[in-house]
């Protein structure tokens, strides 16, 4: 739809309305200006994350319920996540609503209708093909399309080998789940690059094996995307069954803070593919178009870093969630088991708080 060389394909004002907005909002910048700072500002003590696409987010309700995996912040950004929540969720300190018992990159938000990722790879597809499920009946139930909601859920190529990815997908598309299932291949789970993880092509036709409807899309095409996924939620709630985007994209970075990618990937291929970043490709668009500048993009960037920087300086002095807050919420009221374990780790801190402190 926005090709690499700027041309504008098909029938888009809405579309392009809408994205225009996500990127006058200044959404666009946020994620990867984060990204940037934490990576130059962090000692070892200090988390870090990645960024992926908010343009799916902006072909969503914010009614729809949203199961993401690690790399979705610029996705609960655009839904209203601070960065005064983000830096806390990193921190894990008394501001962090999840009392610090989640890994950095683990964000999740009630009022945002979006669930925490989980560390092992792949559990949030089954969780979310449920969820479509209940979500089918209430919607049967309220017949309501202003108030009709989907599952949405995302992960990479190298989740989509696993067995929760296989299980989710059949159990959706047997019972009729209104679920969308959203696929980043970005070529390589962590160092496995897709040629030694299938022969098949892609991971678009093991939806239509399925039986399920099943797309693939240019994951750097912003308005692509975003049309992809509209109309995806729109069969979706039509025709009461799930289904499957296949977004393909490029890691243009390491995979983590700990990872060397030089070890598993070529510079040639990382400078060819990298180049094709999907926010410069859509700023030099809108650039083009007089409704954007470089100047515009300085300031976001300077007011980000400096909105974000104040942050951590002021959040990294605010007191930890106290250690014995790890048993509470589990269950309404404690167990005998779990009260003698919160009392053993309270004595144990106590005995040992000089050595924690260090």
């Amino acid at each position: 739809m926005l090709r690499a060389s700027l041309r504008l394909l098909g029938p888009l004002q809405e579309t392009f309305s809408k994205m225009q907005g996500v990127w006058n909002l200044d959404f666009a910048g946020t994620p990867t200006t984060t990204r940037l700072d934490f990576c130059e500002e962090r000692p070892p003590s200090r988390p870090m994350f990645y960024v992926t696409e908010l343009d799916a987010a902006a072909g969503l309700e914010m009614r729809d319920v949203a199961y993401l995996q690690y790399r979705e912040m610029g996705f609960i950004l655009y839904r209203g996540y601070t960065i005064r929540e983000l830096v806390a969720q990193c921190m894990g300190n008394v501001e962090n609503e999840l009392k610090g018992r989640q890994m950095p990159m683990h964000f999740g938000s009630v009022r945002l209708n979006t669930h925490m990722p989980s560390s092992p790879i792949a559990t949030q597809i089954p969780h979310a093909a449920g969820a479509g499920y209940a979500l089918r009946l209430e919607n049967e139930e309220l017949c309501d399309d202003n108030k009709s909601r989907i599952s949405v859920v995302f992960f990479g190529d190298g989740a989509a080998s696993e067995g929760d990815f296989h299980a989710g997908v059949n159990f959706a598309a047997t019972l009729g789940s209104n679920t969308l299932f959203v696929s980043r291949n970005n070529g390589y789970a962590i160092s496995t690059p897709t040629r030694s993880q299938y022969k098949s092509d892609g991971v678009v036709g093991r939806g239509l094996s399925y039986g399920i409807p099943a797309t693939r899309v240019d994951g750097h095409d912003v308005l692509a995307v975003h049309e992809a996924v509209r109309r995806g939620r729109e069969l979706i709630l039509k025709t009461n069954q799930p289904v499957l985007i296949e977004a393909i994209t490029y890691r243009s970075s390491h995979h983590s803070s700990s990872d060397d990618s030089s070890m598993y990937r070529d510079r040639e291929e990382l400078t060819t593919l990298s180049a094709l970043s999907p926010i410069a490709r859509l700023e030099k668009f809108l650039v083009k178009r007089d409704l954007w500048s470089q100047e515009k993009t300085e300031a976001l960037e300077k007011s980000v870093r400096q909105e974000l920087l104040q942050e951590l300086r002021r959040q990294e002095a605010l007191p930890k969630w106290p250690v014995e807050s790890m048993h509470e919420d589990v269950y309404k009221t404690m167990t005998p088991e779990l009260v003698r374990a919160q009392e053993e780790l309270s004595a144990h801190y106590q005995r040992n708080k000089a050595l924690y402190a260090k």
